[in-house]
């Protein structure tokens, strides 16, 4: 049996470096690493029904380094040692929640407000190694798996006794019709990420507890996308009956396997969740439930948590703790509070949809490019934490060399000649009268903010913009129908792999913000996608960075940090290395409360 880890995973990006230095440093080179190992087979057999075999600890392999940053991201908050404790039984955990879930079903959304949710319900095949998340994956659902000889078979056995929270039991066909309906929806439903999915050629479930998934070619990453809860499994049983349950918040449809169940919600003000006692990981969860306290205004929501009326901030733009909330953290509630910054690689950034003639022009592209302060926008928005960066994380093997990214027409202190050439593509363009655009994004403080920016800095060169605020379904279904003018979102990626960027680049994508059609991008993203090489992968991807900054597709204006506190009484939480949005930071299987 092969190796039981991710596949040539790769250590996250190194912390982001600040924006007001970004110009001034020039990372290190990058050293590749070297191509994986072809994959082997192995002589161990199945487990006989009913055997608990987990996978072995992932054994780490070659990464990419990351260029060196100009300057460390800021550090967690020193939370005070604690004795080795046995963990208590009952209580409830209160969760800041930015906004109600636009819908249950995992496989259409693309949204972080469901994320939270999900991991507390339901479970993926696999899942990020705890304290080695960014390194390796272990089973969830899974038992074990194993590659055939040639790296195009992959073979999953689960674990028995799973059952689904109203009593059926899960099969290795719920998994199947899952992951094969994110890759391959048919007319009836959308995926955001059917790219993954682009080398998978079948996927068959052989028997109840064996899943088999064929690939075109061996894929660098599937074990990855696996572990990633936007690959949360559903029941077959439940959601095939009921359709489209892309924007359906109908609370009969919340079905999972995880740690939790459905105990009660209403919409707008609280999500409850109870223990669901026949979890099929023996012993947990140790609380009684969760409360997501659904909190719209980021300020009250801090003022909620400060006065101790929720245990933990929530995930999400709009949510993370500021440099300011730190700041009164560590003033007012030292010893009592936490701050942890997760991985994030989250951008913030401006995009046209190219069905509109005036975004279809490569001048006001460029223009708009030019334009954007987005030094200005990291400090002011952002109150300096963050980076500026191009389509991939700074400072990682994807992007470009930071140095070439700071040099970069736009990118330049300060703006005079950049506003000046700005003007004149306007003028050249035919467009000197100036032309109208709505800009749609989504009802949060945070994605609110870079839209009024925009706003703002589109009126510097004579582009009226309105910025329309969009609840979270309106706003996915007016990105997956193409109808918006342009459009602000924050968002990114959890897989710390170009697979994940696919979505926002190729053709036909429900997350394609540009509408475009674009054969280079379709062949580069094809070719990434398909390319087992380590640094081979790294050179296409930077190739497709510079072509999208040279062909001015949209604009980058901020990457963030996604700090999240809790009061220290909660423990068994503090989270892993994996990315903020990862079932490994947000399930609470593990936590529980020393009061």
């Amino acid at each position: 049996m092969r190796k039981q880890t991710s596949v040539q995973a790769f250590l996250r990006t190194a912390p982001l470096v600040t924006a007001l230095i970004l110009a001034s440093c020039a990372p290190a080179a990058s050293q590749p690493p070297p191509a994986p190992a072809a994959p082997v087979a192995s002589p161990t057999s199945s487990p006989p029904p009913g055997a608990t075999v987990v996978a072995p600890a992932p054994t780490p392999s070659p990464a990419v380094r990351p260029a060196t940053p100009a300057a460390p991201a800021p550090a967690t908050t020193p939370r005070p040692a604690v004795a080795a404790e046995t963990p208590r039984r009952g209580g409830v955990l209160r969760v800041l929640q930015r906004a109600d879930p636009p819908g249950f079903d995992p496989r259409q959304q693309i949204n972080v407000d469901v994320w939270g949710v999900i991991s507390a319900t339901n479970n993926a095949v696999l899942q990020p190694e705890p304290g080695n998340a960014t390194k390796g994956v272990v089973g969830d659902l899974a038992q074990g798996w194993e590659y055939s000889a040639d790296g195009k078979k992959l073979t999953i056995r689960f674990k028995n006794g799973i059952k689904w929270q109203d009593g059926t039991p899960f099969t290795a066909e719920d998994a199947r019709y899952s992951l094969w309906t994110q890759g391959y929806p048919g007319k009836d439903l959308r995926s955001p990420r059917a790219a993954f999915f682009e080398n998978v050629r079948d996927i068959k479930a052989i028997d109840p507890l064996t899943m088999e998934i064929s690939f075109k070619n061996p894929d660098p990453v599937f074990l990855k996308v696996l572990a990633d809860v936007r690959q949360s499994i559903v029941p077959k049983h439940i959601v095939e009956k009921a359709g489209d349950l892309a924007f359906n918040r109908e609370s009969r449809y919340l079905v999972g396997t995880g740690p939790f169940r459905l105990d009660d919600y209403k919409p707008g003000v609280v999500l409850k969740l109870k223990r669901n006692d026949s979890y099929f990981k023996q012993g947990l969860p140790y609380l009684d439930g969760l409360e997501y306290l659904v909190v719209r205004d980021a300020a009250t929501g801090f003022a909620a948590f400060r006065a101790g009326r929720a245990d933990i901030t929530g995930v999400g733009t709009g949510t993370f703790i500021t440099p300011a909330q730190k700041s009164v953290i560590e003033r007012d509630l030292k010893d009592k509070v936490t701050v942890y910054n997760l991985a994030a690689d989250i951008f913030c950034a401006f995009w046209g949809n190219t069905a509109v003639p005036a975004w279809a022009d490569k001048k006001v592209r460029e223009a708009v490019f030019l334009s954007v302060d987005r030094q200005a926008a990291l400090q002011n928005i952002e109150g300096g934490l963050g980076a500026v960066g191009s389509a991939f994380p700074p400072g990682g093997p994807w992007a470009m060399p930071l140095q070439e990214v700071s040099a970069l027409p736009g990118y330049r202190q300060p703006k005079d000649q950049d506003i000046a050439q700005a003007k004149k593509l306007i003028a050249e363009s035919g467009q000197s009268s100036g032309f109208q655009t709505e800009i749609y994004a989504r009802s949060q403080a945070g994605d609110l903010k870079y839209a009024e920016f925009m706003s703002n800095e589109l009126g510097k060169i004579g582009i009226k913009a309105t910025v329309r605020p969009t609840q979270l379904a309106a706003f996915d279904d007016a990105i997956a129908r193409k109808t918006h003018s342009s459009a602000v979102a924050c968002g990114g990626t959890s897989l710390n792999d170009p697979v994940d960027y696919t979505r926002y680049f190729v053709s036909g994508s429900a997350q394609n913000y540009l509408n475009i059609s674009d054969k280079f991008l379709d062949d580069s993203f094809g070719q990434i996608n398909s390319t087992v090489d380590q640094s081979k992968r790294a050179a296409l991807t930077q190739d497709v960075d510079r072509y999208l900054m040279k062909n001015f597709m949209f604009v980058p204006i901020a990457w963030q940090f996604a700090p999240r506190a809790s009061w220290n009484y909660v423990r068994g939480w503090p989270p892993g290395d994996g990315h903020y949005i990862q079932s490994i930071n947000n399930r609470y299987e593990t936590a529980w409360l020393a009061r």
